[in-house]
């Protein structure tokens, strides 16, 4: 199953614009299931979080071992085919 890193919590004003929910969008819309890994305040600095995304931002998409972070990238590059 496809895992999807978000924060746990944002400030009002950031509500709806962290990039975790573009991708989320996205996986909805297809009709393929996910599942959240919610990130409390702090998770995103943990070693184990920085080896799959070295910025410590998210999301990062993980499926069957495959890891991508700058998801956003890889979708305007292939934007046709999605």
């Amino acid at each position: 199953m496809i895992t999807i890193s978000a924060f746990e919590w944002v400030p009002d004003f950031a509500q709806g614009q962290v990039r975790d929910l573009r991708a989320r969008w996205a996986l909805e819309e297809a009709g393929l299931p996910y599942h959240a890994r919610l990130l409390a305040m702090g998770d995103q600095d943990k070693p184990e979080y920085r080896a799959l995304q070295p910025f410590g931002q998210v999301p990062v998409f993980e499926e069957n071992g495959f890891v991508l972070f700058r998801i956003r990238r890889h979708c305007a590059a292939h934007r046709r085919t999605l």
